[in-house]
């Protein structure tokens, strides 16, 4: 079976440093959306090999291993490339598609995650979908994004250039735009910045080299260019002080190398290459890792005519770039960080024409060892904060290593505490944290906690 592409428009080496293994999902994820924390991974959406749309936000946790057997959170509407992002406790599901019937989704669930409920339910402004999102400060931002009528041969686009902002501290929703209308851009957020990267800005109008980035601390917004115009289809990532943009589809319909890089301490940008072009590339980060998995090339009518099982992971701490394999080639699948993993779920394999079960992880090889099970819960104080931060726990006289994980899961803050049970944290934007102590070594896992920064 050919398997198009449907929300795409037409337009006129060597192992990682890390440790790879498998488990299953308990149902089939193509066109699938998720988003995760420091322990658990929700997946949203899609559908299965026949087609058949997913009304279940399934729970993986990563801890014990185990999928819920007795879901409770559940979509009003099944639908694919639902825009998922986590937020302190909550989930939000904003917009997707209903393919075949071309229907556009402005529908917003908000989930609360601890106690597995539908917790709110509201509109985007414009129904749409390949919506890119990010979360920082008190934002949860929903940018972009487009239509897709088909037209004969062809999907015709009209790209959109809203962005929907609630404010988890007023609870309340407003609207900006970006620079340029245009869909399928690659997100990432660092140090209080959100970053929206390329993009596709309709039929007949091409790509984009853009970036639209947002300073949560100012409020404000400016912009920056890509060496290479394309859109995404997939995710950024940022790692090691710097964000990271890899792959995509040119305007002449061609897959791309590029990994555009910047780094806001020097201010500049550089590039660097993956293994192999491709688009619709699904990207994550754990610790010093960076992961760019999958995807494939579409060169004509947007159909992907090959699918990929390659990961290229970038190690920050090193600089250096190798290769791995995915158990299948995928695209349109999830890539998701938790705590010190990422896993590579869901898609349509290409090659052997099936969408499959097995879910590829990547585990940070610098936290294996450590039984996570066993991480008892800390005592911190004060919880919500502002800036100082009192970490109750003895070991802190003796030396630990505390590990800060953002609401996506990724490390943030790697440092050691010595003869000191106080860590200043007020350089983190507001928002919601995990905390991890570990003794120096890495071999023994003290204690664990989730906090809250207020400002």
């Amino acid at each position: 079976m050919k398997r198009i592409l449907p929300i795409l428009c037409s337009i006129a080496t060597g192992a990682a440093e890390g440790q790879w293994s498998t488990i299953e999902a308990p149902l089939q994820y193509d066109q699938v959306s998720g988003a995760g924390n420091f322990s658990k991974v929700y997946v949203a959406g899609g559908f299965d090999y026949n087609a058949n749309y997913h009304y279940i936000v399934m729970e993986y946790d990563r801890i014990t291993g185990l999928w819920d057997d007795d879901p409770t959170m559940f979509l009003n509407t099944g639908r694919i490339k639902v825009a998922t992002a986590i937020a302190g406790d909550r989930l939000f599901c904003a917009g997707g598609w209903v393919w075949p019937s071309q229907q556009h989704l402005a529908a917003v669930e908000v989930f609360d995650l601890a106690a597995g409920t539908l917790l709110d339910e509201a509109q985007l402004s414009q129904a749409r979908v390949e919506i890119a999102t990010a979360v920082v400060g008190n934002k949860v931002l929903f940018a972009g994004g487009h239509n897709a009528i088909w037209n004969s041969s062809y999907y015709d686009c009209t790209a959109y250039s809203t962005i929907d902002i609630y404010d988890m501290a007023t609870q309340t929703w407003s609207t900006t735009t970006l620079s340029e209308a245009r869909a399928g851009m690659a997100s990432a957020v660092l140090d209080g910045k959100a970053y929206f990267a390329g993009g596709y800005r309709g039929t007949g109008v091409g790509v984009s080299d853009r970036v639209d980035i947002y300073d949560s601390a100012t409020d404000s917004w400016s912009t920056a260019t890509l060496s290479e115009a394309r859109a995404f289809y997939g995710g950024g990532v940022a790692v090691g002080g710097k964000v990271m943009f890899a792959g995509g589809i040119t305007g002449e319909e061609a897959c791309s190398a590029t990994v555009d890089i910047y780094d806001p301490a020097a201010d500049a940008w550089s590039t660097a290459t993956l293994s192999a072009p491709r688009e619709g590339v699904q990207a994550a980060s754990v610790g010093n890792y960076a992961i760019f998995a999958g995807g494939g090339c579409g060169a004509i009518n947007w159909y992907y005519t090959s699918g990929s099982d390659v990961v290229d992971v970038y190690d920050a701490l090193s600089d250096t770039w190798s290769t791995a394999a995915m158990s299948s080639s995928r695209i349109n699948f999830l890539a998701v960080a938790s705590g010190n993993q990422v896993l590579l779920l869901g898609g349509y394999d290409f090659t052997n024409d099936e969408v499959p079960l097995t879910v590829d992880v990547f585990t940070d090889a610098s936290t294996i060892g450590i039984p996570e099970k066993e991480i008892p819960a800390l005592n911190v104080w004060p919880n919500p904060f502002t800036d100082r931060l009192t970490i109750g726990s003895l070991d802190a006289l003796k030396g630990v290593e505390l590990r800060v994980y953002d609401a996506q899961g990724r490390l943030i803050v790697s440092e050691r505490l010595t003869n000191s049970l106080v860590v200043d944290l007020g350089h983190l934007a507001a928002g919601a944290y995990d905390l991890q102590l570990t003794s120096l070594d890495g071999a023994r896992a003290i204690g664990h906690a989730h906090v809250v920064k207020t400002q």
